[in-house]
């Protein structure tokens, strides 16, 4: 949404729930190469924790600690919007060329939650802008909230950093993980708090829903259910998972605790296949992110209960890295999704 300047590396912050990951990328010979990296979270983690966004001065002395930690080398950041704070949606305006703007506001009020003076736009023109003989355009509409937009500008200054650009997460997303493929992809970002179901056509984001549902519930559902402390399931979630090996009782909750969520997603995926173009294309794959996208047998159970391919994205495909980093950067890579292609964003 916002560019001042071009400098030679950028980080990408993903402030979560309740951690901050961080990227640092540079470009080298057109291609983004891995100058640092750093994670950092809340000593105190449960299902109860309130998001960095409503702790700001949390939010930045983490992002100060990580700065410092991970050795960065520059100031300039981007960072990336939560997918349920911001409207998103693909409308279809009269006009072409110069008239689409004044079309897309008149749209934005009509259809926005928030009044437009409250927001800021950001929108761009699917398909071929070159083509004269289109009476119509169809635009990708974001919207996000000023007051949003804020908290982030405070954090980041507060933290000693220059916010040059802000993105939607799912935009990040599909950056990192997508790439140039066109066929219609379900991404599925599992945070601590809440998971991101978004699909994907030629590389946009045709729908994007959020649910409360994330790694902390299924922790906190482990607790409820087998009587033990928070810091146990958490473990015992990392450790087990989905497995079958553990008699199944565990598996038995984690399935009951994940039920909204795939009703969610397939209820998405209906929507895409019944209104997306016509129904012509069909979901091809899942792809999952996101820290709570790690637990073991996870993939497996999503790929068999959707009867779809599914598997954990990798971040790092187009990033050029030491190859003794393989090892860590496959491990953490779920969790520096985002980050990734926040500083990606600023290479291409």
């Amino acid at each position: 949404m916002f560019k001042i300047f071009m400098p030679k590396s950028y980080l990408g912050v993903d402030l979560g729930t309740t951690s901050v990951k961080l990227v640092e990328l540079k470009e080298e010979e057109k291609h983004a190469k891995l100058v640092t990296y750093g994670y950092s979270e809340q000593t105190e983690k449960t299902s109860s924790e309130k998001s960095l966004l409503e702790t700001p001065d949390k939010a930045i002395d983490l992002l100060k600690k990580i700065c410092v930690k991970a050795k960065t080398t520059t100031r300039q950041a981007v960072a990336g919007l939560p997918a349920a704070s911001v409207f998103s949606s693909i409308i279809t305006v009269p006009g072409t060329g110069k008239d689409v703007a004044q079309a897309v506001h008149l749209e934005a009020k009509k259809i926005l939650p928030l009044p437009v003076e409250e927001t800021i736009l950001d929108w761009r023109v699917l398909g071929d802008e070159a083509d004269k003989t289109k009476k119509s355009s169809q635009i990708l509409l974001t919207a996000a909230p000023k007051e949003l937009v804020k908290k982030y500008l405070d954090i980041f200054k507060g933290a000693g950093l220059n916010l040059i650009s802000l993105e939607t997460e799912t935009f990040a997303l599909v950056r990192s993980l997508v790439g140039i493929d066109k066929s219609a992809i379900v991404i599925i970002n599992m945070g601590a708090m809440s998971t991101a179901i978004s699909i994907i056509e030629n590389g946009v984001p045709f729908l994007s829903r959020s649910l409360n549902i994330g790694g902390l519930t299924i922790t906190n559902e482990l607790s409820a259910s087998l009587g033990m402390d928070f810091s146990e399931a958490e473990q015992l979630k990392y450790d087990v998972g989905m497995s079958t090996e553990s008699g199944g009782n565990m598996s038995k909750i984690v399935e009951k605790a994940f039920a909204m969520l795939l009703n969610e997603i397939k209820y998405c995926v209906n929507v895409y296949q019944t209104q997306g173009n016509g129904g012509v294309k069909r979901v091809e794959k899942i792809i999952l992110t996101g820290g709570g996208s790690t637990m073991p047998n996870f993939v497996d159970y999503l790929g068999q209960a959707l009867n779809m391919r599914a598997h954990i994205g990798n971040p790092w495909a187009r990033v050029i890295y030491p190859e003794s980093l393989k090892p860590i950067l496959d491990q953490i890579g779920p969790r520096f999704a985002v980050a990734i292609g926040l500083a990606t964003r600023e290479i291409e």
